[in-house]
C-alpha cells in the first residue's frame, strides 16, 4: 500500500485515486512467525490512517468476498467473487464520479469481516512453539 501510494504521489494529476483490493486480512507466514501475530494488520491500519491524514490521495479499500471495514473504515465497499468483473466496473464508476453514498452502500459480498482463520492462527502459533489459549489442540 505504501509503495503504491509513493508512486501515485509522484504523479501530477487533479485527482489521485488509490483502490486496494483485498481478499481478507493481511497474512504472511514468515512475518507472523518472526513478529507479533497482529503486526501486518496493525501496519495496514496505521498506513491507511497516515495516507488519509495527508489528504492528497483518495484511498478506497475494497473487500473481495470479505468485508474490509476493519482496515479501511466503516462503509468500505465489498464485492462478491462470483460477479467481480461487472461489480468492480460499477464501483469504479461510482469512485470516478465521487458518488460517496453509492460507494459506501456498495456491499456485494456475502462475506464476514476479514480475520485470520483459527486454522491459520494455530499453524503460525505451532511454528512459533506456542499454543493458542482458545485452540482445541
Amino acid at each position: 500500500l505504501l509503495w503504491a501510494y509513493s508512486r501515485l504521489q509522484r504523479r501530477h494529476a487533479e485527482r489521485k485515486i488509490l483502490v486496494s483490493l483485498s481478499d481478507g486480512a493481511p497474512v504472511d507466514d514468515s512475518t507472523m512467525v518472526s513478529n507479533n501475530m497482529d503486526i501486518l494488520s496493525s501496519h495496514l491500519k496505521s498506513s491507511v490512517a497516515w495516507i488519509r491524514s495527508l489528504g492528497d490521495v483518495e484511498l478506497y479499500g475494497v473487500g473481495i468476498g470479505e468485508k474490509s471495514d476493519a482496515f479501511y473504515g466503516k462503509g468500505s465497499p465489498s464485492l462478491s467473487e462470483k460477479n467481480i468483473g461487472p461489480d468492480l466496473l460499477r464501483l469504479l464508476s461510482f469512485i470516478l464520479r465521487a458518488d460517496h453514498p453509492a460507494i459506501q452502500s456498495f456491499q456485494k459480498a456475502d462475506g464476514r469481516p476479514a480475520r485470520l482463520s483459527a486454522a491459520r492462527l494455530d499453524s503460525v502459533a505451532k511454528r512459533r512453539g506456542r499454543v493458542r489459549p482458545d485452540s482445541s489442540a
